[in-house]
């Protein structure tokens, strides 16, 4: 349960995956239907350095001739980003992170090719907190209709660690939804 001061959140969040465009749920239910949790236990299997949303972007300034001093700005680029590493080396996990690969159950075993070939695999991303609102005990969660993974999976194998898949999931366009939303319960929606 939440607690006063609410606008000083924390983690965890979990993470949520999705065919593209899946809607997100009603901001009071949690995640259920098509949405996967990212990870066997969720936010439990995302290290310690949490998940970093980044919001870059760029943007062209006009000046004139007769000043030195930008008059009027104008944004050229701009990307939702999201990354986090994951402790869960399942096989699942990795296909993800490889262009969405097609598991291979036969015999004994689970495989992957690792061959990801010209088309990018799209996804939903959803990134929940539950009881994690600036507003009181809400919910909030960022939402990507459509996202692609575009990081190095790099897992690192160490004595000691749990071999960690490192995930960056970069927003694209969709013609209805834009890049997505970030959405953050409060007492007015109820």
């Amino acid at each position: 349960m939440a607690q006063e001061p609410f606008q000083l959140m924390n983690g965890p969040f979990a993470v949520y995956i999705a065919d593209p465009v899946e809607l997100p749920p009603d901001i009071d239910d949690l995640p259920t239907g098509n949405w996967a949790l990212f990870g066997t236990s969720g936010d439990k299997d995302i290290t310690e350095e949490g998940i970093t949303i980044n919001l870059p972007q760029a943007i062209s300034w006009f000046r004139g001739l007769g000043s030195t001093a930008p008059r009027k700005g104008f944004r050229t680029e701009e990307d939702v980003i999201v990354e986090f590493t994951l402790a869960d080396a399942s096989v699942e996990n990795f296909a993800r992170g490889l262009n969405d690969a097609v598991i291979d159950l036969s015999g004994n075993h689970r495989k992957i090719q690792l061959l990801q070939g010209a088309e990018v695999a799209q996804f939903s991303l959803l990134i929940y907190g539950d009881g994690k609102s600036a507003y009181g005990d809400f919910n909030s969660f960022l939402w990507l209709p459509r996202c692609s993974h575009d990081g190095q999976m790099a897992p690192k194998i160490v004595k000691g660690e749990p071999v960690g898949l490192m995930y960056r999931w970069h927003a694209l366009i969709d013609e209805t939804y834009d890049l997505g939303t970030f959405d953050m319960g409060d007492a007015a929606g109820t």
